[in-house]
């Protein structure tokens, strides 16, 4: 196994230590809610806005998704960026805000059974619109809304400098259909853009998982076979890491109908957490 596998396989355990330089792909640790805000500009001040002490992993995966991309300069004037499944999160008003370009995508209405019903589903670009990060007029002359299966991603979805998925890719009916979107989402990016997705992580078993038409998740031996098909391809996947952080929080499995705390959760049968993944695509000359 070459050094470049090797730097994958992270050993199970506690992480002590959770501040760190350089955020790696990693599992949801809900201490990490402790120090992420710290690094934030959501909002004037983000320690003023209720909903970013909420502890919920949903929280979690936004401040991460920023973060990933903003350490690595993808936050700013003149980058273009790719949203997939993007309901009704923050982030399109939040990345506009300093600068970006945004091209915001969920399923077409055929599709969207379910998430209607629990006011999920981003049917409308002004769903989207979150006057908390940014102006009305900014917002709308620099989004662009359509409908996107993530099953077939239009050749038309290309040279962006980032994209993003928030929780969406385990929502495609398989695991196949998950890791395939993966792949395919590399060609949306220019060279050495950044792909940053969210998803559910199997936290019971690493061989049975569900797998349904509503959701499939992913387990640790499918992150890695990710991260390995995509350094084979040339591209760059920052090292998974795995480890819990040993809370008492991190203790507590939320069971339907959900409520709060939720970081880890039952579904299915299995208990289940999130899951970040960061990947910098491969430079125009590796092929």
């Amino acid at each position: 196994m070459d050094d470049a596998v090797k730097r994958f396989r992270q050993i199970f355990g506690c992480k002590q230590d959770i501040i760190q330089e350089r955020l790696c792909s990693s599992i949801c640790r809900p201490t990490d809610l402790e120090w992420l805000p710290r690094w934030a500009i959501l909002g004037k001040d983000c320690n003023e806005t209720e909903w970013h002490a909420t502890p919920h992993r949903k929280m979690w995966e936004w401040l991460f998704i920023y973060h990933a991309l903003s350490e690595r300069k993808m936050l700013m004037s003149s980058r273009k960026g790719l949203g997939f499944g993007v309901g009704k999160e923050p982030l399109s008003s939040v990345f506009t805000s300093l600068g970006c370009s945004i091209t915001a995508t969920d399923a077409p209405p055929d599709m969207s059974t379910g998430w209607e019903e629990t006011n999920q589903y981003g049917k409308h670009i002004n769903d989207l619109f979150n006057s908390h990060f940014v102006e009305y007029n900014r917002f709308f002359s620099n989004v662009r809304f359509e409908y996107v299966d993530m099953r077939h991603i239009p050749p038309h979805l290309n040279e962006y400098d980032f994209l993003w998925s928030s929780c969406a890719l385990e929502h495609l009916g398989s695991l196949y259909a998950a890791k395939e979107f993966i792949y395919r989402a590399m060609d949306c990016l220019k060279p050495e853009g950044i792909a940053v997705h969210t998803t559910e992580i199997n936290l019971s078993s690493s061989s049975e998982t569900l797998v349904s038409s509503n959701d499939s998740i992913l387990r640790t031996v499918d992150f890695i076979e990710i991260a390995e098909h995509l350094v084979r391809q040339g591209h760059c996947v920052e090292p998974l890491d795995f480890r819990l952080d040993g809370s008492a929080l991190d203790e507590l499995v939320d069971e339907p109908p959900y409520s709060l705390p939720h970081f880890k959760l039952e579904v299915g049968g299995y208990v289940s957490t999130s899951f970040c993944l960061i990947i910098r695509k491969r430079t125009g000359d590796n092929k």
